[in-house]
């Protein structure tokens, strides 16, 4: 199964437009020769790519980049020579810190993923933050690095919480660009009353987190 599912979601900041963000998760099902036949090498530089040894990780990278040449799709880039500016090509690069963006076109990107799932999270005006997570064990023993008192009194041993939990504050740290962030500390998160949504704080700055499950794998993204 190649592309598994898209979905919009809502900014927490209004905007004038009401313009809303997406995102896509892709079944990393197909062998990889496949996965790189699909990829458009003009926009992705796969250089990056040869230099992973491990099968698993290529098909992964390949399936992030692959989830946002989908969400792609509804933003072309101009083709009229006459209309179109000097360098305005679509081409994605990393900065300094290894965060994803896009040259070409005003558009805020996140990648993740959790084998054999990965996915790509798209915003035409706001940063955006996206994680991709399988629920395990090792939550459970790294809980206090993360959760502040309050948090983890709240969740206790439910795993699928702390999950959820550590997804959420993943997204809000993409989210953010920057390093140097105390995850216990820096970035609260609450249950919410609305289905699929949590209340978020980083540093202070209040965030609506969206989330789903999909049997034992969580996607939560964030703008």
């Amino acid at each position: 199964m190649p592309l598994f599912q898209t979905a919009n979601f809502p900014a927490t900041q209004e905007t004038a437009n009401g313009a809303a963000g997406s995102w896509a998760l892709w079944r990393l099902d197909e062998p990889e020769e496949e996965l790189l036949a699909r990829l458009d090498t003009t926009i992705f530089d796969t250089a990056e790519l040869q230099q992973i040894r491990v099968e698993q990780r290529r098909k992964e990278w390949l399936g992030c980049r692959l989830a946002l040449q989908t969400l792609l799709a509804a933003y072309p880039v101009a083709t009229d020579l006459s209309t179109r500016q000097a360098g305005s090509s679509l081409r994605m690069h990393k900065n300094e810190l290894g965060r994803p963006y896009l040259l070409g076109r005003e558009l805020h990107i996140s990648l993740s993923h959790a084998y054999p799932y990965a996915g790509a999270a798209l915003h035409p005006r706001l940063s955006v933050g996206l994680d991709v997570e399988q629920v395990r064990e090792q939550l459970l023993r790294i809980r206090h690095k993360f959760l502040s008192a309050h948090e983890q009194a709240l969740l206790g041993d439910n795993l699928e919480q702390l999950c959820l939990w550590w997804a959420a504050k993943e997204a809000l740290y993409k989210l953010n660009g920057q390093p140097g962030l105390i995850f216990a500390r820096d970035m609260l998160v609450a249950p919410s009353d609305r289905p699929g949504q949590l209340q978020g704080w980083l540093k202070g700055q209040p965030y609506a987190l969206h989330y789903q499950w999909h049997g034992p794998l969580l996607l939560c993204v964030v703008a």
